[in-house]
């Protein structure tokens, strides 16, 4: 059985847990090694801690055929053939942060051999795949290394993780094979793909979708300060015209992937990754926008003033890098009195729709959960910049 043993570091987050559960739904034997104490007990009682489809009927049965565990100890690495690291790479000082990575090599280095295959799946700052083979080897370890980014989306990563095609780079031909083989079990479709293809494919991905956002809110900006309605326009660009098709709506682009990997694509090549830059800019000035923008209009001093939704997209539960929070912080640098709920999220000092209703003439939609449009806002003025109730 040791070479069906996978250890994941990062385990028991947004992106090692759906890849864990996957190959323990298929015999493999996962140790999902998370520093986490707190959610790797809830996970071992069988809770899922944020929201995940399909995620907790998954748990429940490989707990049950005790095919995955959940621990804080990196001495369990020496049970596993193939180490998965999906730490987070985020971004300090708008300057690409590696550093977890490394220090999840450092953790583990006195348990590693050369029959082990790491296989690197967070974001990385292109050249970080060739550092860390660098520093394996500069150790004296000859285990062998990989990238293989994740591409799946948060809240159905369970579904994606199948059906979306699977980037595999490796270290040597004869890796590559195996790594290959290995993603076969979980899913349908590979791409093989050098070091640096694979690292800027993901930055890539993630930097064009967050630019299409950028472009529908530079419109939207535009039609706000020209006085023109935005959302008509939309309407009749968009309607039966296949090559305006791809225009997203207006609305906060957000979360720990998109801005990130915007600004690690213009730090790659400055010189020329121009459009990430300035797609980071617009979208992170909307919240400001929208509150200067109503500012304009009314004094919102002293004002009760509701924000519907707290989370960075749609019927999740994660407020990482929330424009929501931004838009609230605007709000109450202006002196509003902000009242705000989420019905996915947990928070002590958050309001209910009826209070919201109560105390607010004025309203946002900070993010576009269905269960909002059931709600009657008459006599309301809501702000909707994702033009989500119409």
């Amino acid at each position: 059985m040791f070479n069906k043993t996978i250890a994941i570091i990062g385990g028991s987050g947004h992106v090692g847990l759906p890849l864990g559960l996957k190959f323990a739904d298929k015999n493999f034997n996962v140790i999902c090694i998370d520093k986490n104490t707190k959610i790797n007990s809830l996970l071992n009682r069988g809770y899922i801690p944020y929201k995940e489809d399909g995620a907790i009927k998954i748990l429940k049965k490989t707990l049950t055929k005790k095919k995955i565990k959940f621990t804080d100890s990196y001495h369990e690495v020496k049970k596993a053939k193939y180490i998965i690291i999906t730490v987070g790479t985020p971004v300090l000082n708008k300057k690409p942060n590696m550093n977890f990575v490394f220090q999840v090599v450092n953790s583990m280095k006195k348990y590693l051999n050369s029959s082990h295959s790491i296989i690197l799946r967070s974001t990385l700052y292109p050249g970080t795949t060739r550092q860390i083979i660098k520093k394996l080897k500069k150790m004296k370890i000859a285990c062998k290394v990989s990238y293989c980014p994740e591409r799946v989306a948060q809240g159905i990563s369970i579904y994606e993780i199948e059906n979306l095609p699977q980037i595999v780079s490796s270290q040597n031909q004869k890796e590559e094979k195996k790594i290959v083989r290995l993603f076969k079990n979980i899913c349908k479709y590979i791409k093989i793909l050098n070091f640096t293809e694979a690292e800027y494919s993901k930055l890539f991905s993630n930097a064009w979708r967050y630019m299409k956002f950028a472009i529908s809110n530079e419109f939207f900006m535009i039609s706000k300060v020209k006085k023109f309605n935005f959302d008509k326009v939309y309407e009749a660009m968009t309607f039966n015209y296949p090559r305006n098709s791809g225009l997203p709506r207006q609305g906060f682009a957000a979360g720990p992937c998109l801005p990130k990997d915007a600004i690690q694509l213009y730090n790659s090549c400055p010189d020329y990754a121009k459009l990430s830059k300035n797609a980071y800019i617009i979208n992170q000035n909307l919240p400001k926008f929208l509150v200067n923008d109503l500012k304009n209009e009314i004094n919102i001093k002293n004002k009760n003033v509701g924000v519907l939704g707290t989370t960075f997209k749609a019927e999740i539960d994660d407020e990482r890098n929330s424009l929501s929070l931004d838009l609230i912080k605007y709000l109450k640098k202006e002196g509003a009195k902000v009242f705000f709920y989420d019905p996915y999220v947990k928070k002590a000092n958050q309001s209910t729709i009826k209070i919201i209703l109560n105390k607010c003439r004025i309203i946002f939609i900070g993010t576009p959960h269905l269960v909002f449009k059931k709600i009657n806002f008459k006599n309301k003025k809501v702000i909707d910049c994702w033009n989500f109730l119409n």
